[in-house]
């Protein structure tokens, strides 16, 4: 081992040095490149003060133009430089995590590969380190040693995989390392699983497991549902796909053409480093709710998220109508509404225009017949182009054809003889035995939804056709018709990935869920992940049971059991103070609903030490200790958890048992539940069943 010790010091030592000759090279072309930019921005700078740009000539203007796009030319270079300087600077402290020795069947010698976040080559362009999303790479995660396959688009390669090496590299030094021939769930994952958490989430790289693999591998062109249990590494694994396909398919797929549908602006600075880290730019994070205020901004105020489920938590019994909007039979109803109510209310009449005669039977043959497949507003805008085309031929200007255009438009929308998207959704909604109500002056979040869509249905909308591939996440918290639009707004390839379990109507959930692929109108992949590996086994194992769910596994890592604690009024401060643990980089104190945190806070805020708030869509995640609504918390880790009040008089509904079971799984390393007065009905089952203590 010690000889393999020295082997392994001197690869790392050449690879550094390597990777320091590669950032001196960057930094002389950087250098060499803004030169060059500065003396051509001269020249065209002096070319500008010698021409009278009002009468310019077809050949210089020419000539300007291309010493403009020669310009941006070179500094797109320096950017590219830049962005790769900063890549072998990421690598200096890790160049790599594991090596692989593979011997392929068609020339039978042996063969190493080192295997890192991105590739290295020496100046023979031989490979130094192997890009962690190349098919070689592939063999890492999803085999033992034995019999391999290396699978690219069009061939497939067997090989026997003689040995997996993985590394722990700090600041370029060789801490360890050791060959393992099982799956990658030893001393590195352990190790990772064991570390604090930070405000961003961290690559999984290193420990990438070979479920996940899968997932983060699956083919370009395909939607995928990942429907993963409470710790699972969903969220991780779908940016670490974004940056397989960024890789694979350079130049076709950027950063820019890629989005993340998050819930709110908490969750989308907690993903955004991960990316960069390995290589990659970040994506862009959008939040629908905030799309929906937007549009609807002239319309009516919206009753916040958050605002709504504390609606639905504090008045469980009373949410009928909630479910009912959410569901994929409201949506499919809403459809039908639209296409045979509003749609067949379209009143046509005799155009004129010009002096020419657009008789009413042409208008409704193509609105009733030729395009009876379509919304109101594309069909009159398809009509409005079919008339131009049939009756102006004769138009040469194109300016006028666009007046023209317009005016026929304008009385084509005249002919819809009710265009308020509220008081269409009001006789839809009577239609169907329901009625709205607003909340404080507010139209409810379920109901601003439908709004937006029949919106989208009489005035149109713009589809965002940048956007490649979406990723939408914590999939269970939208509802039927939010998922409709937002289909309808990026018509693309899709990565999904929630938790049903973690939705407060669970059968709900799921219900929309199996209709997939009739709301997004294509096939689907569905992958379950049932391994997590966020907790301690002891905390898992807790939440395990609050959502009765028995085909969960998890890495077996031990820690502190679950602390249960009784408290009151009086002592609770001192309770508090007692179990905020300053060894954690982040500590959450959850609790029920957004209402109590904000009480809580302002209970507590200049005695608990570091203390911050998240309540609505505007607030980050700062580190210390972060009091937040178990809503707010999903999708979000912290090293310890402090449930607050887990009385049978504060959970005491299935709503509140399941918002429960939310709030724990977020704990990595600790787990603290506190009651005031006796334990919700779960607790105390878990309690007497376990034998547990309970504190003071």
């Amino acid at each position: 081992m010690e000889k393999d010790r020295i082997v392994e010091e001197q690869y790392l030592s050449r690879t550094i040095q390597i990777l320091r000759q590669n950032i001196a090279d960057c930094q002389c072309e950087e250098e060499n490149q803004e030169n060059i930019f500065n003396t051509e921005n001269e020249k065209y700078l002096s070319s500008m003060k010698d021409m009278n740009l009002n009468t310019l000539s077809e050949e210089n203007a020419l000539l300007m133009s291309n010493m403009q796009q020669t310009l941006e030319q070179r500094l797109n270079e320096v950017e590219k430089l830049k962005q790769l300087q900063s890549i072998y600077v990421k690598m200096i402290f890790s160049p790599y995590f594991a090596k692989i020795d593979i011997i392929p069947e068609d020339t039978n010698q042996s063969e190493k590969y080192y295997i890192g976040t991105h590739t290295l080559n020496d100046k023979d362009n031989t490979f130094i380190v192997l890009d962690w999303r190349s098919p070689i790479a592939s063999i890492f995660y999803d085999y033992e040693v034995g019999d391999a396959k290396i699978v690219s688009d069009n061939s497939t390669l067997d090989v026997k995989l003689t040995n997996k090496r993985q590394f722990k590299i700090e600041d370029s030094q060789l801490k360890y390392f050791f060959d393992t021939n099982v799956a990658i769930e030893d001393e590195l994952l352990q190790d990772a699983l064991g570390q604090n958490s930070s405000n961003s989430m961290k690559s999984i790289v290193q420990t990438i497991q070979a479920e996940q693999n899968k997932v983060i591998r699956s083919p370009e062109g395909v939607n995928l549902v990942v429907n993963g249990v409470a710790g699972s590494g969903k969220t991780a694994i779908a940016l670490h796909r974004i940056a397989y396909l960024l890789y694979k398919l350079k130049g076709k797929l950027t950063s820019d053409s890629v989005l993340v549908l998050s819930h709110n602006n908490a969750f989308s600075s907690y993903i955004s480093q991960v990316l960069p880290d390995l290589a990659e730019q970040d994506v862009s994070k959008v939040v629908l709710d905030a799309l929906c205020r937007k549009h609807l901004h002239n319309i009516a105020d919206i009753e916040f998220k958050s605002d709504q489920m504390d609606r639905i938590i504090n008045y469980s019994g009373q949410v009928d109508n909630w479910k009912y909007k959410i569901s994929y039979e409201f949506l499919n109803r809403l459809e039908n509404y639209c296409y045979q109510e509003i749609a067949n209310s379209f009143e046509p009449k005799t155009i004129s225009i010009m002096g020419i005669i657009i008789p009413q039977d042409k208008i409704s043959k193509l609105y009733f017949e030729t395009y009876k497949e379509q919304s109101t507003f594309t069909r009159i805008c398809w009509i409005a182009d079919a008339l131009v085309n049939d009756y102006f031929y004769n138009v040469k200007s194109a300016g006028a054809l666009k007046r023209i255009k317009v005016e026929i438009f304008e009385q084509l929308m005249s002919f819809v003889p009710d265009r308020s998207p509220v008081n269409l959704y009001i006789k839809f909604l009577k239609s169907v035995g329901r009625d709205m109500k607003l909340r404080s002056g507010k139209i409810k979040n379920e109901d601003a939804y439908p709004i937006w869509f029949i919106k989208m249905f009489v005035a149109g909308y713009n589809v965002d056709t940048k956007i490649q591939h979406l990723i939408i996440d914590e999939m269970q918290e939208y509802s039927a018709v939010q998922l409709k639009i937002v289909d309808m707004l990026y018509p693309c390839c899709k990565t999904m990935l929630g938790d049903t379990t973690q939705f407060v109507d669970k059968l709900g959930a799921n219900n929309i869920l199996q209709n997939y692929s009739n709301i997004f109108n294509a096939d689907i992949n569905n992958i379950e992940l049932n391994k997590s590996y966020r907790s301690t086994m002891q905390i898992t194992e807790f939440f395990a049971y609050l959502a009765e769910n028995k085909q969960i596994e998890y890495v077996k890592r031990s820690g502190d059991d679950v602390g249960f604690w009784i408290t009151n009024d009086n002592e609770e401060c001192n309770l508090l103070t007692r179990l905020v643990d300053n060894k954690y980089n982040n500590t959450a104190i959850i609790t029920k609903n957004n209402k109590q945190a904000i009480e809580l806070y302002n209970k507590y805020n200049g005695i608990l030490d570091n203390l911050h708030l998240v309540s609505s869509n505007k607030d980050l995640l700062q580190g210390g200790v972060t009091i937040i609504s178990a809503f707010n918390s999903k999708g979000l880790e912290f090293d310890q958890v402090i449930v607050y009040n887990a009385s049978e008089e504060n959970f005491s509904t299935e709503f509140e048992n399941n918002l429960l079971f939310i709030a724990s799984s977020r704990a990595m390393h600790r787990l603290d539940i506190v009651s005031k007065g006796k334990f919700c009905k779960k607790c105390a089952e878990y309690i007497e069943k376990n034998n547990k203590t309970v504190l003071q």
